[in-house]
């Protein structure tokens, strides 16, 4: 990751530490040290930026930042500079495998998300149990991922229509379809850039 941020230097990388199953105290301290270490002056410090409102790309181009880190640990979170606490990035599950599901939660999410704080809408289906076990022979792409990214391309379409801006959108298979879900965000941002 190092190399893809020196090589790629406008590029920014969120990095959201969620769960932390059996992590000692030492071990979270060794891992956050860790990455203070390798990524440095390119991590964006949260207690520059306590308010989202005042970080845009340009300030962070600026000051040659390109990693947001994200530790869901209050304690740990309030003794580095460096990290951001997991209240800043919003990140709902709609845990469904239904389209007719995924996509209300989502218009719900782009509708009532606040403005303070980084959003992800998470456009992915997620399997049932039941659903794994019926299906052991398919894998997540031919079962959900398919059908489920082309329906988040309808979705984007649609949010293009109007004054709603997603922050963050995460999918399975980020590739489908020559990055066509990639590509219809990138626009929605450029829409957004025209109106401003």
């Amino acid at each position: 990751m190092r190399d893809f941020l020196d090589e790629n230097q406008q590029e920014i990388v969120f990095l959201d530490f969620q769960h932390f199953h059996q992590v000692s105290h030492a071990q979270h301290h060794i891992l956050i040290n860790g990455l203070i270490q390798l990524f440095g002056s390119k991590i964006c410090p949260y207690v520059k930026y306590r308010r989202i409102e005042e970080l845009t790309l340009a300030e962070m181009w600026s000051k040659k930042y390109q990693i947001i880190i994200f530790y869901r640990d209050d304690d740990l979170t309030g003794r580095y500079n460096e990290l951001w606490p997991g209240s800043m990035l919003l990140n709902p599950w709609g845990n469904t495998a239904c389209q007719s599901k995924l996509i209300p939660f989502l218009w719900s999410g782009l509708s009532s998300r606040p403005m303070d704080k980084f959003y992800v809408h998470q456009a992915i289906l997620s399997p049932s149990k039941a659903l794994v076990i019926r299906n052991i022979c398919n894998n997540l792409y031919s079962r959900l991922s398919k059908n489920g990214n082309q329906k988040i391309e309808e979705w984007l379409l649609e949010v293009k229509k109007t004054n709603f801006k997603p922050n963050i959108i995460m999918v399975d298979f980020v590739d489908y379809s020559d990055y066509i879900l990639a590509k219809r965000t990138i626009l929605i941002n450029y829409d957004y850039l025209d109106m401003r």
